[in-house]
């Protein structure tokens, strides 16, 4: 098993992209990635917990992508901050 931590906002090349290490993307045309290996991640995020690609494809699971739980994330801790100004 091996464990990822990402939670670096920026680097030399700008802003990371929530989406990223979504993997929402075709992995297939994506030689440094093994899409067979991608099945087995396991996801985690501060609304829904662990979510796994087969509960991404649950019709009757609440499926969000990282960018709208960084959204919501963001708007929940900091929209009151950013009305105010």
């Amino acid at each position: 098993m091996k464990l990822t931590r990402h939670n670096g906002r920026s680097g030399k090349h700008g802003t990371y992209n929530p989406r990223h290490n979504d993997r929402r993307f075709d992995v297939e045309n994506r030689e440094h990635i093994d899409a067979q290996r991608v099945k087995k991640n396991v996801y985690w995020d501060c609304y829904r917990g662990f979510t796994t690609p087969e509960l991404r494809e649950n019709p009757e699971q609440p499926d969000f992508s990282f960018e709208e739980i960084e959204r919501m994330y963001y708007y929940e801790h900091y929209s009151d901050h950013v009305d105010a100004q």
